[in-house]
């Protein structure tokens, strides 16, 4: 209705609607007016229980009803440079949404000047509509390039080059940096002299935004801490402060961060399904319930109120709730990314692989760098003994994220499974070097290192594993602060120093055993340590032992036993030898 009275008085009064305003108003309307077409469409596909399959391709190539309409007319206005900041950034969008792209446009726009850029640009466009008259414009063709490649003809007026251009004339359109990050979040030296020079702060924000994005939490951390400065009171930047917390997995500060966004806005809703999702981890129901409390009454339909519910049902082991609560989400807006994965989690839960698989496969549809799609995609594999398929997504994840220890040892997991020990190594001394806080490479390096028969570096990775470390002996001499304990065995000559352990408090009471893993260890640095006759080290392993239940008590035992009786065998013979 607004598009056909500003279509029918610009026929009717060409003055009143002649301002760039009201003609990307016209423009703008008709688009929605399309995207509301779509979003009924869809529903009808849904109610009409049309194949899964069938609604993804749909949702891929998208069914605006309007695109080739607003298309025709926003390139005429584009030519006759009439189109401002806004209209730029809406044809910038139906560019998009009709696929049109270059390959060249980018490598092009690093080697020129913004007016040679832009003047050029324009030749092309012009002299591609030429080309384009005979064939359907939503049908993308081919030539051959100066080199002969087959390339594909497209326009090349990028949609790149459009944003850019978007944001020089009206940089504080925060959507139009939105589609940049989408388009490609790397900026050639000249786009980036375009945008900062049109708004610093806005490009800062940009950065951040794609710093975090691309999973470079420490640069996002630093902008971020930057841009606090100058705008103290900034929900916006509190809240990108919490995600960052929580990539890198420091809940307890992504918490106390979240709950002074939500003091500040007690009504926000953005954002904190990710704050239940820290809640989750850290397993406090009682704050999770809270929230969704708080949510059902800010605003009962929306999305992110609906996965704060899932995660509470999730969280009470209530699986089919949860996934009840998580569809809704989609529901309401069938583009919320961490609804499929959320889902694909639930499933897992569930030990339903295959609809795990096809929730996995949705979130990374809609977005290829979550790599919890990915990674969850190489757990569902991998429970199906599919390792191939596991380690091609889990090195998806590791691509994403290569400095999350997690995603090293679930692709090290894989590839010992598959008795390729060498790879293992390497990924879980990736994990170890990008901290394993669990142990879990640690462990499994001084498994395999055991198994090889390398005892000495089973041993390193087995007291890493425990929290512990060992030094030589020398070193410790030098050093009082530091308890160590003197082995009660003979010393053996050798010209290398002794390594003595460090011992937390200088006695084992602090040494980890909750675990099978941390028992395992134990026991093998309780022989290990026998084996250098270092017996007050492996007395020490052995105690620790006795305390627990199972066959690793039992061993244990025999292990005091031995040890007492070289003992006594070692004094009688020294007592034989001095003489009466």
């Amino acid at each position: 209705r607004a598009h056909h009275m500003l279509s029918y008085n610009e026929a009717t009064d060409t003055g009143r609607c002649s301002t760039q305003k009201t003609r990307f108003l016209k423009y703008y309307s008709l688009y929605l007016a399309g995207e509301k077409a779509k979003e009924e469409m869809d529903l009808e596909m849904n109610v009409t229980g049309s194949s899964k399959e069938v609604d993804r391709n749909l949702h891929r190539q998208g069914s605006n009803p309007h695109l080739k309409e607003l298309y025709l007319s926003l390139s005429v206005a584009y030519q006759q440079n009439s189109l401002d900041g806004f209209g730029l950034y809406l044809y910038a969008v139906v560019l998009k949404r009709l696929g049109y792209s270059t390959s060249t446009g980018s490598t092009q726009a690093q080697s020129s000047t913004p007016i040679s850029m832009k003047s050029r640009h324009r030749a092309d466009f012009a002299e591609e509509q030429k080309r384009q008259q005979l064939h359907d414009p939503t049908t993308p063709s081919s030539s051959k390039n100066e080199s002969g490649v087959t390339t594909t003809l497209t326009f090349d007026v990028t949609t790149r080059f459009i944003l850019v251009e978007s944001i020089r004339r009206y940089p504080w359109n925060w959507s139009a940096w939105m589609e940049l990050a989408a388009h490609s979040p790397f900026t050639s030296n000249e786009e980036e002299v375009i945008l900062a020079t049109s708004c610093p702060w806005m490009f800062q924000l940009f950065q951040a935004h794609v710093l975090l994005d691309q999973q470079q939490n420490d640069a996002a951390r630093a902008l971020l801490t930057s841009l606090e400065d100058q705008f103290p009171q900034s929900t916006y930047l509190l809240a990108q402060q919490a995600l960052t917390s929580y990539h890198i997995r420091d809940f307890d500060q992504s918490q106390e961060q979240f709950e002074r966004l939500a003091a500040q806005d007690p009504h926000r809703m953005e954002n904190m399904d990710v704050y239940s999702n820290v809640l989750y981890v850290k397993e406090d129901k009682t704050e999770l319930s809270r929230l969704a409390h708080r949510a059902l009454k800010v605003e009962k339909y929306r999305p992110e109120t609906c996965c704060i519910i899932g995660n509470y049902y999730s969280i009470k082991n209530k699986h089919d709730r949860a996934i009840i609560y998580f569809h809704r989400a989609l529901k309401l807006d069938p583009n919320f990314l961490s609804a499929w994965t959320l889902i694909g989690h639930e499933y897992i839960e569930m030990k339903n692989t295959s609809a795990a698989i096809e929730a996995y496969r949705h979130a990374v549809d809609l977005n290829s760098r979550d790599y919890r799609a990915w990674y969850g995609l190489g757990q569902a594999y991998e429970i199906l003994n599919m390792f191939l398929y596991s380690i091609y997504y889990y090195r998806k994840a590791v691509a994403i994220r290569p400095y999350d220890a997690r995603m090293w040892c679930a692709l090290g997991g894989c590839y010992e499974k598959l008795s390729k020990v060498d790879e293992a190594l390497a990924c879980f001394h990736r994990a170890v070097n990008n901290q394993d806080r669990e142990g879990i490479a640690s462990f499994h390096l001084g498994r395999l290192y055991a198994a090889r028969g390398q005892q000495h570096e089973a041993a390193k990775y087995y007291q890493m594993h425990l929290g512990l470390r060992s030094a030589p002996e020398s070193i410790l001499q030098d050093h009082d602060d530091i308890k160590r304990s003197v082995s009660m065995g003979s010393e053996r000559n050798s010209e290398h120093q002794k390594e003595v352990l460090v011992l937390p408090g200088g006695s084992g009471g602090n040494i980890r055993v909750d675990t099978p893993q941390a028992l395992a260890a134990i026991l093998f640095l309780a022989n290990y340590y026998k084996q250098l006759d270092q017996f007050r080290e492996a007395t020490i392993f052995c105690n620790r032992l006795l305390d627990m239940q199972g066959p690793e008590k039992e061993e244990a035992k025999a292990l005091l036993r031995e040890m007492h009786s070289l003992e006594a065998t070692r004094m009688q013979f020294a007592t034989m030898e001095k003489g009466p």
